[in-house]
């Protein structure tokens, strides 16, 4: 076992380029690691926003749009309003939007996202799809006012969502 080690450490040594040789007139360059790239790059205030509208539709996924948008309002001054009405706080929001969650899964994207220079309110708007039944889906617009909490945590403050009209049959005209 001391040979095998003598023998590796032999091999590491030979092959180790900061060794200076007999036949080298000037020692090998030292090498300083640089430090490893951060895992996570810091993300701008616009990227941490649309991240927690990116979480929200997934917890909307997972519990439903009322539990997600209860969980995700600001407990004060929070509010949603959809075509049935307007609902502030927690248990008004999950009360209101639960025809919403029984009608089918909502899926959202935001198009558009505006933070303040303060970096702590924001907007963010896009489309939503909700399926209604196996063969129907209802479309819309929603915008949502965010700010953030003490904790630095992006709450929302309003969300509103407008669904799309379906254009009226252009008349015809008999003659």
């Amino acid at each position: 076992m001391n040979r095998w080690m003598a023998l590796s450490a032999l091999v590491i040594v030979g092959a180790c380029e900061t060794i200076p040789s007999a036949h080298s007139a000037t020692p090998a360059p030292v090498v300083i690691a640089q430090p490893a790239p951060s895992a996570s790059p810091v993300m701008t205030p616009e990227q941490t926003l649309l991240e927690a509208d990116r979480l929200l539709a997934g917890l909307a996924q997972q519990k439903g749009i009322a539990a997600a948008l209860s969980e995700t309002a600001d407990p004060v001054d929070g509010f949603v309003i959809d075509k049935s009405g307007a609902y502030q706080g927690q248990q008004a929001i999950v009360q209101g939007l639960s025809p919403a969650t029984a009608a089918g899964p909502m899926f959202w994207q935001a198009d558009k996202v505006f933070v303040s220079r303060s970096a702590d309110f924001g907007i963010t708007s896009g489309n939503y799809v909700q399926v209604l039944t196996a063969a129907e889906a209802g479309q819309g617009r929603y915008i949502a006012v965010w700010r953030k909490d003490s904790g630095g945590t992006w709450r929302i403050l309003s969300d509103v969502m407008t669904p799309k009209t379906k254009p009226a049959p252009k008349a015809r005209v008999l003659r």
